[in-house]
Parts: structure tokens; sequence; C-alpha cells
């Protein structure tokens, strides 16, 4: 687009009209800084257009403009493709910006935008005011290219901060402050990443309390009587330092319509709410207190702000990463793409996964898993869509191009996991493609992700071949191989196994090793610079935390407690029970290779056991044996008759309520205490 700052003072990139056929309200002016502006003054409604040219078909992008209304006139942004509209409004600007450092600072314009998706290289921009009285003013028109679209059809809001261009997401500053609110970014190479998930999430520690960050009506619109689900991911330092709301203001006065004080750590609020006839209700992050021993005075990231129509209402997935476009040679065998990070699911439905080609001819597609494998069959491209489905009706798709290329070059290949675990080692073969003359040396270069993997070693999968030299330093190794004798030359198939650990990193990542050069070598000298390739590995990493955390509640659980027949005590054994549980549990926690699905399942073994054994305690009255309300002389008589058994006796499953004392024997002990809670 042109003249976006309307700094041009003329009309000669952008065209104005009005339903009236008067358009001399719609002016170009300059504020008192010589910044160019748009205004409209006059009643008459207003259009402002402009074509939009050079943009890519299929891709998404987002139009936004500044502007500030001095009382109420609808005020809209419009991207028009033929009979397409995509468009967002709003009709106030009562609310001032109030981030610091910042042009429109303390003035009331706010930024309104709307996301679109190409339809062909041409769109038409319209920036439009309904007739009215209030004066208009626009600037700073901009038109920014998605680096990825994961917003689902149906929600009213859907923020996962991986495509903001500028700001906040959806929020503005409710005051004014340090300006200490800003995007976090994860690249996989970080000590410590406060992502949630994603590349982005969205951090604030403002140094005071109060309401800080809120939602506009052109960032969030909430229909009046209508119940909506919030749902959002977080991680608070401090527990009920944050609080999350939806309110509505009134006058001076501000009116909760839900709130909800966020505890300690990682956490999923989920929350329904039903709006009244309050106007313009939004969204609220509040700092209840500070404290000066947490960083930057306690902080709170947030990240996957959802919020749809109905009450409890399923939550389709959505796509989180775009899966690369892959090339692929005739003959070198299936290639294996690991979809675990690709989707999300923000009600933590298990998801199944289903894949399509559009050509089966050239490239044909399987699910193994949480991995799509693509299988050559001839030269040629296809798409490949792989759909996400969560069991309830929510479905996401994902499609990339996959491109077959025939080839009878010699090239090299890459095999190996698609998944593995932070911190474990795995295992990649090397070996050769399309090869027809006798393979005695070979000099291999490989490259990989430094920040993510770590190369051990190189060994040979051939009698009679052996690595003889290996030059490696961070993210490059060189091997020199040879085969002994024309008995062990290579003619194609697997040649080396290449040793790998994956770093142990924080957040999920995909580290990719790559054959960048290899030249081979036959008897006579002749050398051949073969085509390399590429294997993606994708690196999950595994969350102890609860686990670890129920552990530690259930060895306190276990020590405070007290086996016996008594009110609060526990039944005989139950104590061994418990403590074989948390031993399994350890056991998981303590090995470094447990995957998530077993730290998953030995949480769940462990929270049933711990659940079982609180479930046993002795209720009641005390000392009531005969379970008829009330502790008299027919309890002492059963101790009477229990007296002298132990926990030998034959029959000390049934004796055994009369061991007042826990001490495994019926003794004066235990009568004593009958007849005292007799006499109480």
């Amino acid at each position: 687009m042109k003249d976006p700052g309307f700094d041009s003072h003329t009309f000669n990139e952008w065209s104005k009209s009005s339903s009236s056929g008067d358009a001399n309200h719609i002016a170009m002016t300059v504020d008192g800084n010589g910044d160019g502006q748009l205004q409209i003054k006059g009643s008459g409604d207003a259009t402002v257009s402009q074509p939009l040219t050079g943009l890519t078909p299929g891709k998404y992008y987002t139009a936004s403009v500044w502007g500030k209304v001095d009382g109420v006139r609808k005020t809209s942004i419009t991207v028009q493709q033929g009979e397409d509209k995509a468009t967002n409004w709003m009709d106030n600007t009562s609310h001032q910006y109030l981030a610091q450092q910042h042009k429109y600072v303390s003035t009331h314009f706010q930024r309104i935008k709307v996301t679109f998706q190409a339809k062909s290289d041409i769109a038409t921009l319209l920036l439009q005011a309904e007739a009215g009285d209030a004066t208009v003013t626009l600037d700073d028109v901009r038109v920014w290219e998605n680096p990825s679209h994961t917003a689902p059809a149906g929600a009213v809001l859907y923020e996962d901060f991986e495509n903001v261009d500028e700001g906040w997401g959806p929020f503005v500053y409710s005051k004014l402050g340090p300006v200490r609110t800003h995007l976090v970014e994860s690249n996989g190479n970080q000590y410590m990443s406060y992502v949630l998930e994603g590349r982005y999430s969205l951090k604030t520690n403002e140094s005071g309390t109060g309401e800080w960050l809120r939602t506009l009506p052109q960032t969030l619109r909430l229909e009046a009587n209508t119940t909506y689900r919030l749902t959002m991911d977080y991680n608070a330092e401090t527990k009920d330092m944050y609080s999350v709301a939806v309110r509505v203001k009134e006058g001076s006065a501000v009116r909760d319509l839900t709130q909800t004080t966020l505890d300690a750590g990682k956490g999923k609020l989920d929350v329904t709410f039903t709006t009244d006839e309050g106007k313009e209700p939004y969204l609220a992050i509040i700092k209840n207190f500070t404290n000066n021993n947490a960083e930057l005075t306690g902080t709170l990231v947030v990240d996957n702000i959802r919020v749809v129509k109905g009450g409890g209402a399923n939550i389709a997935p959505v796509v989180k990463e775009e899966i690369a476009d892959r090339t692929i040679a005739l003959g070198s065998g299936n290639v294996a793409i690991d979809i675990s990070g690709t989707f999300h699911d923000e009600d933590g439905d298990a998801l199944t996964y289903a894949a399509a080609s559009s050509d089966e001819t050239k490239i044909a597609v399987s699910v193994e898993g949480e991995a799509v494998v693509l299988r050559p069959v001839a030269a040629g491209r296809a798409i490949i869509t792989v759909t996400a489905d969560d069991g309830g009706g929510g479905t996401a798709s994902a499609e990339f191009q996959a491109t077959v290329t025939a080839t009878s070059d010699p090239a090299a290949t890459l095999t190996g996991p698609g998944t593995v675990q932070a911190g474990q080692p795995f295992a990649v073969t090397y070996g050769l493609a399309n090869v027809s003359q006798h393979v005695y040396a070979q000099d291999i270069t490989i490259r990989y992700d430094s920040g993510r993997l770590e190369f051990d070693s190189a060994a040979s999968l051939r009698d009679g071949m052996e690595v003889i030299e290996t030059a490696a330093k961070p993210g490059e190794v060189r091997l020199i191989a040879v085969s002994l004798g024309p008995d062990h030359a290579v003619v194609g198939g697997d040649v080396l196994e290449l040793r790998w650990k994956a770093k142990p990193l924080s957040e999920p990542a995909t580290g990719t090793i790559e054959v960048a050069q290899a030249v081979i070598a036959d008897e006579k000298g002749n050398e051949t610079t073969i085509e390399g390739t590429q294997h993606a590995v994708r690196i999950t990493v595994t969350d102890k935390r609860a686990l670890s955390a129920l552990i530690a509640e259930a060895q306190s659980v276990h020590d405070a407690a007290e086996e016996g027949t008594g009110v609060g005590q526990y039944p005989a054994g139950s104590k061994a029970i418990l403590q074989s549980a948390i031993d399994a549990a350890k056991a998981v926690a303590d090995r470094a290779e447990a995957s998530q699905e077993e730290i998953d399942a030995a949480e769940a073994a462990l929270r049933a056991a711990l659940n079982a054994f609180k479930e046993s305690v002795h209720s009641g009255v005390p000392g009531d044996l005969n379970g008829d309300g009330k502790v008299s002389i027919g309890d002492l008589a059963i101790v009477a008759a229990h007296y002298g058994k132990t926990s030998s006796s034959p029959d000390w499953n049934i004796a055994k309520k009369a061991d007042m004392n826990g001490d495994g024997k019926i003794d004066i002990d235990d009568l004593a205490a009958v007849a005292k809670l007799i006499l109480q």
C-alpha cells in the first residue's frame, strides 16, 4: 500500500466518497507535530479506500489503523475481496492510550485491526465512518503478513501471541506505568524460557498494584446477556498475586462479572460467565500485591487465551506449528514427520490424526501414532492434509506440499526416530542410495543444531569398513570412512550409525541433522559429490513437577498417619500399601528416560492410592465399637471379650477393633481407654 501515514496530504493514492455525494468533510490534516492525518468532520458518512497489491494467495495478513473518535461514531476498517469482507469496528475511544514512550501516549488514539486471508494478489482496504457528529481522526495504516495462522473458527477471541505485529495482543494498558509487559520468545537455545507454548507468550511484571491490562471492544466484543467460556494458560510466580476478571465500568466504579485469583505455578484458568446489560464488558488482568523478594516484584506469563460462546462448550483444536514443505528423492525410502507439536487442544482432549494426499499416484501418506509417513511413488507434487480430531466434534487441519524428485544420481540418506526425549541418546543411520560404483572411501560433512543436539560418535555398520578420522566442532562433524579391500567395498545401503544426544531443553523443539556434503571415491580414485539430505527429530520435554509434588504430599500424609482402630487412625497394613505406591512413583520420577505417558500414569496411580488411603481412615465416635453412636458398657464388654489377644491371634481381623491404642495387643490399657470415654 502507499501513503499509509497520509503524509502526502493528497488523495492521489487514496479515494474518498460519501453516500451524500459530497466528500468535502473528508480531508487530510496535520497535527501539532506536523504529522499527517486523515480527518472526518462532517455529519455525512465517509469511505476512504485504496487497493492492496502484492498479496500472496492463501497467506494471512493483518490490516490496522490508529483512530480517535471525539464522541461516539461507528468507525471501521474492512478488507474486501469480491464478495468476501473482513471487518472490525469501534464507536468510541473513551479509554486513553496509556503506554509510555509511544507517540499516542495520553491521547485518545486506539488501534483497530482486522485479519484476513488473501484470495488473490489484490484486495481493497476501506476506512469508513457512519454518519454522525463526532470527529474521527485516522493515522498510521499498516498491512502485515502473519507468520502463521492459528486462530480457530468460532472463537470470539483467540490469542496465542504467535502473530502479534505490535503491542500486547488484545490488551492495552489500563493506567500509566513503566511498561514492563512484553512478549517473551523461545528459540530452543535459551537456558531458561518463560514461554508456555509455541514461540511467544505474554509476560507482565508491573511495579504497582491494580488493574494493569484490559481489552477494548474492538479486541474482545462481548454481547449482552450471553454466556461465555474463558480459558487461559498461565504461570504465576506468587500465589494470589494476580487475578483475571471480566468486568464493566459504570461511571467511576468497576463491577466484576467474574474474577479468579491465580494459584502459583503453571495452571489453566477455565471459567464460565454471563454478561448482563452492562456496557462494554472487558477482560482485565489485575495485580493484587507486590513482592520485593520476587523477580521484578512478581511476574505473570499468559498464553492461549480463548473466549467462546456457551459454558462448557467443546473447544476445537488449533494448529500451533505449520508443517514445513518436504522434498523427497524417489527411491530414498519413506519419510516420517513428527506432528506431536503441530496441534494444540485447549480442553486437553486426546487427539487422533488422519492424513490425505491430493495425489496418491505421486506420494502416499499414512499416520503412525504422532507421525505422518510419506511414501514416494512417482515424480511430482501433492498437497498433504493432516487433520486432528478431538473426539468431540472439533477438528483442525494443516497442509503442506510434498515434492518427489526423480533422480538416479547417488544420494545420501538419513533415517532415524522422529521423536526423542530431551536429555536422551538416540541414533541416526547414514546410508547411500542410487550408488552403482564400488565405494572405498567417503568424506562426509554433517551439520546439526548444536543448541538442541549433541554429537557423540559414529560407528560402521559394515564389516571391513571403518571410520578412521573424526573432526567435530559445535554444529558440524566431518567423518572420513574407508573400506578395507575389495571384499568390503560399499554399494549402497546403510553405512554408518551416527550417535547423538538430545540436549536437556526446557521447551519442546525440533533438531535438524543434515548431510551438508558427501564425497565418495571408487577404486580408481574417481571422486563423486553426492546429493545431501536432512533428518528432523522432535525433542519432547517431560514434566515431573506434578508427580514430584504428589510424592511429597503422599509421603507427608504417610509419615503423619497412625494405624489403629481409633477415630482418625488407619487400618493395619494400609501405610505399607501407600508406601509401596510412593516407592513405585519415585522409581518413575528418578528414571531420566521416563516418558511423559509413564510419568502421567505414575501420578494417576499414586493419586488413586493416596485417595484410597485417605478414605480408609476410621471415622465416627471414638470407642464406639458396636456402632450404636455412643460409648457405653457394651463397648467395654467387647474389649473385655478380646482381652489378651495379639496381632498373631487367628481372629485378629475381628479382635483388632478393640486395640484402642494400636499397639498390636489388647490389654488393660485398652480397657482403661474405653472406661475413660464412658465417664466423659
